[in-house]
């Protein structure tokens, strides 16, 4: 749960991110730790409200969208904002420009090993609208949609993808990455 609350949060935001700065070592420390430390509040504010079982589309993954919500869930948590700033990140944004540009590396890294998964994954998410009685223009407008936030989640640099390859294990565990 943990992995689609960050995912829905920071998955448009390496669009705006991207030519800002290039990942450091210490950066993903630094994210690791505190996200490490979040992660508890992130699973408590899980457990307070609905869980979130809504069909995410293309504008779950706009940048603006993306960013109201990971404002909205600090709002009001003064510990998770204390958490961040201890954590060595000026402010919540720089926390999760750090964390949308982690998360973008890792992900394009599991796009990248994973392809013939997703394409069999999408083959059988066809077939399975169809037979809810979807048209053929309704999937492929849900295809285009999917393709296209793929598409975001593959635009790590390739700097950012060498320096969060080697803390893999350790960012997956964090996030809870199944």
């Amino acid at each position: 749960m943990f992995v689609r609350f960050i995912a829905v949060l920071i998955a448009g935001m390496l669009i705006f991110t991207s030519q800002v700065f290039s990942l450091t070592n210490s950066d993903v420390e630094k994210f690791i730790e505190t996200t490490s430390q979040l992660a508890e509040y992130f699973d408590d504010i899980e457990e307070d409200g609905e869980e979130d079982e809504r069909d995410y589309g293309a504008k779950d993954f706009d940048i603006n969208t993306i960013m109201q919500e990971f404002i909205d869930g600090v709002t009001g948590h003064a510990e998770m904002q204390k958490i961040i700033r201890s954590g060595g990140f000026s402010s919540i944004q720089e926390w999760a420009e750090t964390a949308t540009k982690v998360f973008m590396a890792l992900a394009t890294i599991e796009l990248k090993s994973n392809l013939t998964e997703f394409e069999e994954g999408m083959e059988a998410l066809k077939k399975e609208y169809e037979s809810m009685g979807m048209t053929k223009e309704q999937i492929e407008m849900y295809e285009m949609q999917v393709r296209s936030s793929m598409m975001q989640f593959q635009q790590a640099s390739e700097s950012d993808i060498e320096t969060v390859t080697p803390y893999l294990d350790r960012i997956k565990k964090v996030l809870d990455w199944e």
